[in-house]
């Protein structure tokens, strides 16, 4: 398991689409979570991943998963 942050190059996104709704999965009831599920979904390496997002207070950090790692997602 890797534990430095890795950032997600730009250049490995290939395309990119939205859901009309998000799952309403992996918050609490104040809307906070570790892995929280977005609408969006980002193609990299020719497949498709959803991006989740991990909120606390008034921070947030977008992420995906490739190979069982976190990448984090640049806006």
């Amino acid at each position: 398991m890797n534990t430095s942050i890795q950032y997600l190059d730009e250049t490995l996104i290939q395309s990119s689409r939205e859901d009309v709704e998000a799952p309403l999965y992996g918050r609490n009831a104040y809307g906070y979570g570790s892995k929280i599920p977005t609408h969006r979904w980002l193609k990299v390496r020719n497949r498709w991943r959803r991006v989740y997002v991990t909120l606390w207070s008034n921070a947030g950090t977008a992420w995906i998963v490739i190979d069982g790692e976190k990448w984090i997602v640049r806006d």
